[in-house]
C-alpha cells in the first residue's frame, strides 16, 4: 500500500494543470541525480522509470521533441555537477566534462546548442536564462 509519508517525491500542488509538461519535467529532473549521462531515450527511460516510447509520447504531448528534452536534461545535469565540482586549482569546472561525449568538437556544439557560455561564473543561471531550446516546432 502506498504511504505518502514514505514517498521521496515532493508533493505537486499544480497536479493536472499541464499533465504532459509535468511528466516531461519529472523525467528531466530524474536525470539530474543520475550517476550516468543518458545518451539515448532508452537510457533516459531507465533513469526516469518509463519506456522510451512513453517519453516520446509525453514530449510530443507537451509540444517538444524528445531529443531536445533529452539534450536539455543532459546539459542541466552537467551544469548541476559542474557547480558542485571544483578543479584542482579551485576554479570552475566546465560542464562538458560531465557529458558522455568523446569528440571535443561535438561536445562544444552540444553545449553551444544549449547556449552555454563556459566563461560565465554562474553556470546554472546562464544556462537557464540563455538557452536556445524551442518549446514548439511544428
Amino acid at each position: 500500500m502506498f504511504d505518502p509519508e514514505m514517498s521521496t517525491r515532493p508533493e505537486r500542488t499544480n497536479r493536472g494543470v499541464y499533465p504532459a509538461a509535468d511528466r516531461v519535467a519529472e523525467a528531466i529532473v530524474a536525470v539530474i541525480d543520475s550517476a550516468t549521462d543518458p545518451r539515448s531515450a532508452e537510457a533516459w527511460g531507465r533513469i526516469a522509470i518509463a519506456s522510451a516510447g512513453s517519453l516520446r509520447d509525453w514530449c510530443r504531448a507537451a509540444g517538444v521533441y524528445c531529443h531536445d528534452a533529452l539534450c536539455f536534461a543532459r546539459v542541466l545535469r552537467a551544469c548541476h555537477l559542474a557547480m558542485a565540482a571544483r578543479s584542482r586549482d579551485g576554479g570552475p569546472v566546465s560542464p562538458g566534462v560531465f557529458l558522455d561525449i568523446i569528440d571535443d568538437h561535438y561536445r562544444a556544439r552540444y553545449l553551444q546548442r544549449a547556449a552555454h557560455k563556459p566563461r560565465v561564473s554562474s553556470v546554472r543561471r546562464t544556462f537557464c536564462s540563455d538557452r536556445s531550446f524551442s518549446t514548439t516546432r511544428r
